[in-house]
């Protein structure tokens, strides 16, 4: 989005923090043997779903084979598994499943094996990121570095990767949200747009 130029930039679920110079003010980088664990796991390997790995500062798609598209435009290489092993300052691996139960039980088994992970659900879709790596926690350190105040943050969000931020900032929802995230929601909007101009 050449057109935006925000000051800060919360990404990866939080992994990652940035400012407008580019500048690293937060990257929680998976430990290799981590990478090679999570990589080597049968369900992972044996996938026919297509995957991302997301370094500090780019994204591959994983050769598994699929010939689904992942659901992003952006121009990515593809890594062989070994390669993708091989790859240091890695902050997040996805994966999509076929449907929210699988991404659910992909999620428990893996966390079981890697405790160190946490798997941040976005409806069929997981972001494999070390267990520090959600929204919330992303935001409260971009608000240490600012000294900005949670009362003053505005979040909206839609689905389970959301919920602890929504709560934590008595956030917002969109009317297409699940019926858990409007529960937790401060009020329910039809956009992100809708949000911004009723609050800005």
């Amino acid at each position: 989005y050449p057109a935006l130029h925000p000051d800060y930039l919360v990404c990866n679920n939080g992994a990652v923090v940035v400012n407008n110079k580019r500048e690293f003010l937060a990257s929680l980088c998976l430990p290799q043997e981590t990478v090679k664990g999570l990589l080597r796991m049968s369900l992972v390997r044996q996938t026919k779903n297509p995957m991302r790995l997301l370094t500090e500062t780019d994204m591959y798609l994983l050769d598994t084979g699929s010939t689904i598209e992942f659901g992003l435009v952006i121009p990515m290489e593809t890594l062989s598994f070994a390669e993708a092993e091989a790859m240091e300052k890695v902050v997040q691996i996805s994966m999509r499943c076929e449907s929210v139960e699988e991404a659910e039980a992909v999620t428990a088994e893996v966390t079981k094996t890697h405790p160190d992970l946490i798997g941040n659900i976005n409806r069929n879709y997981i972001d494999f990121n070390l267990k520090e790596a959600n929204k919330r926690d992303g935001l409260r350190r971009l608000l240490k570095v600012t000294g900005w105040q949670p009362e003053e943050t505005l979040f909206i969000g839609d689905d389970q990767n959301d919920l602890p931020a929504v709560k934590y900032f008595h956030g917002y929802t969109v009317e297409t949200a699940e019926s858990f995230m409007k529960e937790a929601a401060t009020a329910v909007y039809p956009s992100v747009g809708d949000m911004l101009l009723a609050h800005l």
